[in-house]
């Protein structure tokens, strides 16, 4: 079991020591779903981010992909004791949905929300979603 999927993650790494810009825009094109592209203020916070972003060394990108494709099936996720929310955009290119899934079945008083739409970084483009699911993780006992 692969949290990021280990083939994608196989060929985004060796596709990073061939073409760096190539294989980042493709990262940066899975990140981003269509609902999020339609979101007021998604090319504000575009422009705000390639403002603030470091474009990756290749070597970290790359040790990224390694610790990925190798997946969370060696991590001790059985072993967290606190409670656990993962919203989880049902748009995400990256790691897809059925992964955080299978992810999330592991970690006892964990819950998964999907965040209908979003991509790789619901926080970012449907904050006000992500802000009622947190509300009520944290408000509702029964829900951890």
């Amino acid at each position: 079991m692969s949290n990021f999927g280990g083939e994608r993650a196989e060929r985004m790494r060796d596709s990073l020591a061939l073409d760096r810009l190539r294989a980042l825009a493709e990262f940066y094109r899975l990140v981003w779903s269509d609902a999020d592209r339609r979101q007021p203020g998604f090319d504000e916070l575009q422009k705000e981010l390639a403002v603030k972003r470091r474009i990756p060394s290749v070597e970290a990108m790359v040790g990224t992909y390694n610790i990925f494709s190798a997946g969370l099936s060696t991590l001790p996720l059985e072993n967290v004791a606190c409670p656990v929310l993962v919203a989880h955009g049902t748009g995400d290119g990256v790691s897809p949905l059925d992964r955080a899934a299978e992810t999330v079945k592991r970690i006892p008083r964990s819950r998964l929300v999907p965040v209908d739409g979003a991509g790789h970084v619901p926080f970012l483009t449907f904050p006000e979603k992500c802000r009622e699911i947190l509300r009520d993780f944290w408000s509702n006992p029964a829900s951890r």
